[in-house]
Formats: structure tokens, C-alpha cells, sequence
């Protein structure tokens, strides 16, 4: 050890470190004597000069001084639950009576030993820091140390009563949903299964693990059902540090103003490190600690898990975590350097949901759905459907016992005024122009909160995007740690109320999915809109265009001509459909079937069999018991609408539509004509005030750069117009016209029962009437080629109301009302 280069002055403060015959190492000794000193209020090496002061008081950090008074709590904690263990644990002691009456509902029997296990099996983490937990031992009244963790949860939970009230009643017990046992059964992939079984266990991850907070190996679900005595521990505790929150430094609170403006206005990396020169009174750090602080601040942090390079799938839960390639693509997990190829990041829901009930304001937004329900709505005439929660979905949830991987909890849905409604959305788009790459954001929306802030950008809840470039061929990978948290959520998460300063159980249930056909599809685990049965509201057999090589397939209402009908080989032998009759689907159906193509013996019968149904497996999303299917994931009402049913008829207008010949048919509108209508709706943006939208732009020019607004806006308000007296046959606008009048009709912030009855036959009739129109000339090719799926979804129409946050023709703070289209 080389001596000190020179030694202390006498006017250098005291070191306040550590004296040096007690630092062990070299390099500490070095740093005692010529550099940084060990702090005892930091706890970590600072420079001298910092550690002496911080020794006098002066300048203690706020977070230092918040860990201090954290330790306190816990140290004081630990020893009242010591004394109060010593009291439990006294034969003459007779149990505790708060504990007792706030504990009881978790275990039948309430005596003294019973009590006195619980308390010390709850509290034996706290008791001993170093991971071996102290029991009390039943027979006697001594202690023992526990062999396992897992083994004291399930003694814990043997008392516990699995029939909540009125487990017998049929009709209040949710549909049992499959296990993930269920769903992991049999998977199938494109490439040769896993040689080994323990040989793929012993495979390494440099991501994210599953056996985190949420992790279904390490969650002990029946633990999290009843309040234990390690809850009312911590609802002590978070009463003591609940005066914290909320003080931040001056420098953490400049910090975070300068990080929300980096996100708010895409900055770059290079900028924000640039603000601390911009911006020398405060100390804001490189991009790179800010980003450690602000993870240190929000309390949690994102969890990435490892992907393939081709996003054809995650490497998480029971079937993916251990291997070492894609069993997809073939594609290796890791690098030369044993590093994983590529990451899928994912942001965990839980701690956020827990946050909201820090915020005093969010708080109160998140009363809606309370409010809403509660408010006497007698007097309103036709029972109307304003919000989702007038939905049949949800109102057949309200009153059902929660049903989670088998086992039957006490409490049912939606029975606390802060429980929360989720929905789900999902959507593959291109981040770049000029581009196919695509990725997939997995986006939660809170219908708790208020319609007018529900679907702002601020309220969304993004947990993670699919990398890509491509399509997930396994998007149940990346949901796995999603399904996890929402499995948790359904049984209850211990979260601490800061108005009430209690401690409550936080339950969240997703009850929609929605996004594009292809979307739905994939987490649907359905063949898709090209498969044989492509509906997944209905069971329609779709057929392919005679003597076509195309693989598309087209659900007319009609097909009495149809070469295969007059065969006979088609699978259903239908040769027309009701269309107030169609063949719907049922939960019980639809996972009926899902099991049998998962169970099926070999990848040949279980292609067959989802051939004959449109489902490829058991879906995860299955797993979670607030969901059914289908009719929890509505048709959108944008790509239904706006992307696929006004612009198919503008192609048919324009003799644009698929490889049809359309020469000499009187519904086409002569180029001449057409330009001139786009021209005038091009016109029109300089006499419509910017608050309705967009400006509209030419249509007639690139059809495919109109986006979602711009056809909804042409559809109601301009087409009606600019389409008069152009059609050659009146027949062809009047049916535009009924479109746009159930269009408007679904679009009201309020609808009733009986406008749902006359959505429903409107659309119907508007299908039947297109199919029969002589514009189709009702050959065989022509008729199947110009009735595509979109037509066949429009009859599945009653309304679910859901409000999408956008620009309304009143202002830029309104929102349109946009309904989804279901089956009931």
C-alpha cells in the first residue's frame, strides 16, 4: 500500500469518515487518506469536505434525509411487531382484538394459535431481513424456522374458505375462463419443438425474467385475496411516509420539468444534455442520470425481455423462456457475445394504477364510472346506452364471483367503487413513410376516467410496443406479461389510499379489445379475414371466386349459384343467409372450440379443425375472466366505416374496385365527373372553419393518402351534397344516402333501444339491397368479388357506445361519440 502523499493540514475540517484501521480494502484505505471518504449519512464514499458537512446536518439531500426517516419507520416497526408477537405468542395473551376483527374475514377460525401463526407467517419477511422467515410452530408454543417460503403461503392459505357466497347460484359465477396450463398445452410452431426438455432449462436470459412482482411463479394468488396482518403493517407504514411524498428537491422538480419537455416535444438525447449549459442555475446532469433519477422518483422501472430479431415472437412464459433460437424463423436469441439479439420492453400496469390514487386529482376523475352508475337516469325516456357501462357485457359482469385459473374468489366483479374498467388496443402501423417496417403498440384505456379524457394521449397507458419489422407471429408472447398483471388485478392488489390513508384492494378488469380486423384476429387466435369461416362474431362460411387463383374469401348472402353450393361440397350447405339469423357465436362455442384445436393430436388435425371453426388455439386474453368472446372485441367503427365500406364504394364508383370489369355499368361516374367532385371538395376547406377538422383535400387525386377523418367528414357532411344528381340511376344515391343516415344515427352521444332495433334492420336491409342491386349484374364472379367481408360485419349491428377522443364540428375540446359494432 503506497503511503499518503501528504498529510492533513491543520485548518482541513475533520474527516468525517470512517477511521482507517477499519477500512478492510486497499482502495478504500487509499480513498480515506488522499481522496473521497466513506459518508455514514450517504452510506457511500463522497468527497470530504461533503462528508464533513453532511456530519453537522448541513446540506443532507432530501432523499437522503426521506431514507433516514424510512429506516426509522421500519426499524420502530420491527420492534412493535416484536412486542406484539411476544404478546400473541404468551399462553396467557388472548388475541389481538384490532388485528382479529381486521383480519378474521381471511380465515375461519379466529383463536389464538390461529391468530398467532398468521401474524408471525405475516410479518415474517419483516422480521427477518435475511430471507428466513420465522413461523410459529402450532404444536407448541415455541419458534421454528421455516424450510420454505412457499411452504408457509400454502399453510397460510389452508384455513382459508374456497366457497365465497353464493358459489352454488348458476347464473352470479362467471364462465370458468382457461388456465394458463390450458393455453400452454401443446402450442404449435413452425419449426421442430424443443429436443429437450431439461436440457432447454438450463438455457440462460440476459432480459427480463418472469418470476418478477407479477410473475405467476412467484404470485401466490390466494394470499392476495385476504387482507393479512403484513397489510395492516403496511398500511402503518404508509400512513408514516405518506407526509413525504410530494417533497421534491429544487433540483429533482427543475429536472422533471426539463425531462417533460424533452418528451412532450420529441427532443433529442443531445439536446437535453445540451440544457445543463443552456441552463447553468440548475443542475440537470446528462440525459443519462436523469434517466436514472426519474426511474429512482416514479418508483419502478420498464422490464425487457428478449425477443426475436424478426419479432415473430418474445421469449417469455412457460413454453418460450428457456429456448435459445425462434422457433418461427430459426433465428438465434443471442450474438457471438451471448448477448441477447433484440429486446421487447415492457412497462409494468400495476405500479401505475397505484399511482392514480396518490393524485388527489386523478382520484377524483377516476370516480366516473361510479357516478355514473348511480345516477338516476328513471326518468330518461328508452333506456339509453350512453356510456359502456349501459353495455350487456358489463351489466352481466356486475354481480358474477371472479373466477381466476380455477379457483373462485368472494368477491365479484366491479363491487368497489374504485375498481377499474380497462379496454384494450392493439394496431400494427409504419413509423417511417417511406418504410414497411411496422410495430405494434399493446395501449390500455381507463374507462374510469371521464369520456371528454379517457382517450387523451395523456390518460393512455402504452405497456409496450412489439418491435417488428414484421407481424408477431406469436403475439401471446409479448401479452404474457400483461395477462399476468391483469390476473393479479382480478384477485386484488394491496394499494394504499392517500384521501382515506388505508390500505384497500385495487382490482382492474379489461372488458373490450378493439382495434383493426387483423389485429383482433391475431390476439383472437383466429384464422382471419381471408380464412373459410372469417367472422368472428358468426359462424358464415365464406367461398372463393370460381376459377381464380386468389385466396380470398367472400360471404354473399346469396350463393344459390355458386358452382361449390351446387356441388355440395361446401362445408355448411347453406345456399342463403338470414340475415336477421346468422349462425352467432357464444363464449362457450368459441372456447369449445378454441380446446379442441388445442388438444388436437397432431399439427394436421388441428389445422382441419381450425379450418372448420376460424380459430387457430386457446387465446390468452381467454385467461382473464372478465373477458368473453367474441363479443368483448367489437368491430372498430373507424376501419369498419370509414376505411373499408365508404372507400370500397368509392372504388366501385370510380370503376376502381379489386379486378372487376366495370365497363358500360351506369354506376360508374365518369372521370370528368369525378374530378370535378374532388376539386369541389378540395374548394370547400376555405369556407369551413378550421374547428371542424382537418382541411379536406382533393379525393379524386390519391384516395389512399385520405385518412380515417378525411372520409368521415366527406361521407357525412360533403358527399351527400356533391353526389346529387350525379348517378346516371337514382337507386345507387339513395342507398348512399341510407348508409350516411345510419352512420349519423350511430354517431349520437346518446342512442336507445329501439334506435339499436333500427340500426340493426337498417343495416341489414342496406346489405340485402346492395347485393340485389342491378349494379352487380349478380354474375357469380361479380358478386362475390364486390361483397367483401366489411359488408357481412355491418350486420352484426347493435351499438356499444365508445367515446374516441377528437376534433368535433364544435370545437377543438369535444369528442365524437363513436359506436362499435357488435353482435348483441
Amino acid at each position: 500500500m503506497p503511503a499518503a502523499r501528504s498529510k492533513r493540514k491543520a485548518n482541513d475540517p475533520p474527516k468525517a469518515g470512517r477511521p482507517a484501521s477499519k477500512l478492510k480494502t486497499p482502495k478504500q484505505t487509499k480513498a480515506a487518506t488522499e481522496g473521497p471518504v466513506y459518508c455514514p449519512c450517504c452510506e457511500r464514499f463522497v468527497h470530504r469536505q461533503t462528508a464533513w458537512r453532511h456530519s453537522k446536518g448541513q446540506n443532507v439531500p432530501m432523499r437522503t434525509r426521506a431514507a433516514h426517516t424510512t429506516r426509522y419507520i421500519i426499524d420502530a416497526s420491527r420492534q412493535t411487531l416484536q412486542n406484539l408477537l411476544a404478546k400473541v405468542a404468551s399462553p396467557s395473551s388472548s388475541p389481538v382484538s384490532h388485528a382479529s376483527s381486521r383480519f378474521e374475514s381471511g380465515s375461519q377460525s379466529t383463536g389464538g394459535s390461529s391468530l398467532k401463526s398468521k401474524i408471525i407467517r405475516g410479518f415474517s419477511r419483516l422480521l427477518s431481513p435475511q430471507g428466513s422467515p420465522i413461523v410459529c410452530d402450532d404444536t407448541g408454543d415455541g419458534f421454528r424456522p421455516e424450510e420454505t417460503p412457499l411452504q408457509a403461503a400454502v399453510d397460510a392459505d389452508s384455513n382459508t374458505s374456497d366457497s365465497p357466497p353464493g358459489a352454488g347460484d348458476d347464473d352470479l359465477v362467471s364462465p370458468a375462463s382457461p388456465t394458463i396450463e390450458e393455453w400452454s398445452h401443446q402450442r404449435r410452431t413452425t419449426v421442430e419443438e424443443v429436443e429437450d426438455e431439461d436440457q432447454a432449462s438450463e438455457a440462460g436470459s440476459d432480459g427480463g425474467s418472469d418470476n418478477g412482482d407479477w410473475g405467476f411463479e412467484g404470485w401466490n394468488m390466494d394470499a392476495d385475496e385476504a387482507w393479512t396482518p403484513e397489510d395492516f403493517m403496511r398500511e402503518q407504514f404508509e400512513r408514516a411516509v405518506d407526509d413525504l411524498e410530494g417533497f421534491l428537491s429544487d433540483d429533482d422538480i427543475a429536472l422533471l420539468r426539463a425531462f417533460a419537455l424533452k418528451v412532450e416535444d420529441n427532443l433529442s438525447d443531445t439536446t437535453f444534455d445540451k440544457f445543463r449549459f443552456s441552463f447553468p442555475e440548475n443542475d440537470l446532469g446528462t440525459y443519462k442520470a436523469a434517466k436514472a433519477r426519474i426511474q429512482f422518483l416514479a418508483g419502478f422501472k420498464p422490464v425487457t425481455y428478449d425477443c426475436c430479431p424478426n419479432s415473430c415472437m418474445a421469449y417469455t412464459g412457460p413454453d418460450y423462456s428457456a429456448l435459445e433460437s425462434c422457433p418461427f424463423c430459426g433465428t438465434s436469441r443471442y450474438n457471438s457475445q451471448k448477448q441477447a439479439n433484440k429486446h421487447y420492453t415492457y412497462i409494468p400496469l400495476i405500479p401505475r394504477l397505484r399511482a392514480y390514487f396518490r393524485n388527489p386529482k386523478l382520484k377524483e376523475e377516476m370516480q366516473y364510472r361510479h357516478q355514473f352508475e348511480t345516477t338516476d337516469r328513471s326518468a330518461t325516456e328508452g333506456d339509453p346506452i350512453e356510456d359502456v357501462f349501459d353495455s350487456a357485457n358489463y351489466k352481466l359482469l356486475k354481480g358474477m364471483f371472479v373466477n381466476v385459473e380455477g379457483k373462485q374468489y368472494s368477491h365479484t366483479f366491479f363491487n368497489d367503487p374504485r375498481d377499474i374498467a380497462l379496454g384494450l388496443s392493439t394496431d400494427g402501423f409504419c413509423p417511417f413513410k417511406r418504410r414497411k417496417q411496422t410495430c405494434w403498440p399493446i395501449i390500455l384505456f381507463n374507462y374510469n376516467l371521464p369520456p371528454d379524457v379517457r382517450f387523451a394521449v395523456r390518460r393512455i397507458l402504452c405497456v409496450g410496443v412489439i418491435p417488428g419489422p414484421k407481424k408477431p407471429k406469436d403475439s401471446d408472447s409479448f401479452l404474457y406479461p400483461l395477462v399476468q398483471e391483469l390476473l393479479q388485478l382480478s384477485v386484488g392488489v394491496t394499494t394504499f389510499d392517500s384521501e382515506a390513508s388505508a390500505l384497500f384492494k385495487l382490482r382492474a378488469y379489461p372488458i373490450l379489445g378493439f382495434g383493426d380486423y387483423p389485429a383482433i384476429s391475431m390476439i383472437m387466435q383466429m384464422k382471419g379475414h381471408n380464412g373459410i369461416f372469417p367472422c368472428r362474431m358468426c359462424l358464415i362460411e365464406g367461398l372463393r371466386v370460381p376459377n381464380h387463383r386468389g385466396t380470398t374469401h367472400y360471404v354473399p348472402l346469396h350463393r344459390c349459384q355458386h358452382p361449390n353450393v351446387i356441388e355440395g361440397t361446401t362445408r355448411r350447405g347453406v345456399t342463403q343467409y338470414d340475415p336477421a339469423n346468422l349462425p352467432i357465436r357464444s363464449h362457450t362455442q368459441f372456447m369449445k372450440h378454441a380446446r379442441l384445436v388445442q388438444f388436437a393430436s397432431n399439427n394436421q388435425e388441428a389445422e382441419e379443425l381450425g379450418k372448420a371453426c376460424g380459430i387457430k388455439g386457446i387465446p390468452l386474453l381467454s385467461c382473464i375472466p372478465s373477458l368473453f368472446f367474441p363479443t368483448s372485441f367489437p368491430f372498430d367503427f373507424m376501419h369498419l366505416a370509414y376505411e373499408n365500406l365508404i372507400k370500397n364504394l368509392v372504388h366501385l364508383w370510380t370503376g376502381n374496385f379489386k379486378d372487376i370489369d366495370h365497363s358500360g355499368e351506369d354506376y360508374v361516374l365518369s372521370g370528368s365527373v369525378w374530378e370535378a367532385i374532388g376539386e369541389a371538395t378540395a374548394r370547400s376547406g376555405s369556407t369551413i372553419p378550421g374547428a371542424y377538422g382537418a382541411r379536406p383535400q382533393n379525393v379524386a387525386d390519391d384516395t389512399t393518402a385520405c385518412t380515417a377523418d378525411s372520409w368521415s367528414f366527406w361521407a357525412l357532411y360533403l358527399g351527400p351534397i356533391l353526389l346529387q344528381r350525379r348517378f346516371s340511376n337514382a337507386d345507387y344515391y339513395k342507398h348512399f344516402i341510407k348508409l350516411v343516415q345510419l352512420l349519423n344515427l350511430c354517431l349520437q352521444f346518446s342512442i336507445t333501444r329501439h334506435e339499436i332495433q333500427t340500426l340493426r334492420v337498417g343495416f341489414q336491409d342496406w346489405v340485402v339491397e346492395y347485393e340485389s342491386n342491378d349494379e352487380l349484374d349478380f354474375t357469380i364472379v361479380t358478386t362475390l368479388s364486390a361483397s367483401p367481408y366489411a359488408l357481412s360485419q355491418s350486420m352484426h349491428c347493435s351499438t356499444l357506445p365508445m367515446e374516441l377522443k377528437h376534433v368535433d364540428q364544435f370545437g377543438h375540446t369535444g369528442h365524437f361519440q363513436w359506436n362499435a359494432i357488435v353482435a348483441f
